[in-house]
């Protein structure tokens, strides 16, 4: 049975603010961004490929879920038989997962290391580097 946007639901409302701000400010992709073509390369010169692999595959795995998400919900809003807030919401709980876990290892590895070991001109060109993405349109 399709879920009926008509009787509408908190959830439901907040699950597509959610996928439109994602689309709308690109919080994801900017991040992204700034990872891949400035974190981890400044990173990789220091630790070992693990931690950086592991970093661009969370990413991979976030922006699949997110995908999941963003199409459960157009399937919701079309009211699709094969829409379900039930898939939906364990969709926005794997995302709640990944996020955690992979702010957590930038938060408590990655950071940290960083914190410790990067030099001044490692900081100074991730920075630039940083503000160069920012700048983008």
């Amino acid at each position: 049975m399709a879920y009926n946007r008509s009787k509408g639901t908190s959830p439901f409302a907040a699950l597509v603010g959610f996928s439109t701000r994602l689309g709308k400010e690109k919080l994801l992709t900017t991040h992204q961004t700034r990872e891949a073509e400035v974190l981890i390369p400044v990173i990789a010169r220091y630790l070992d490929a693990e931690i950086t692999a592991t970093m661009t595959e969370e990413h991979q795995d976030i922006s699949k879920v997110l995908l999941e998400i963003t199409n459960e919900i157009a399937a919701l809003e079309r009211e699709s038989d094969h829409a379900s807030p039930k898939t939906t919401g364990k969709a926005v709980e794997k995302l709640n997962a990944l996020t955690r876990k992979h702010f957590s290892r930038e938060e408590n590895v990655v950071f940290w290391f960083a914190s410790l070991r990067l030099s001044e001109s490692d900081s100074t060109e991730i920075a630039r580097n940083i503000e160069k993405i920012d700048s983008d349109p």
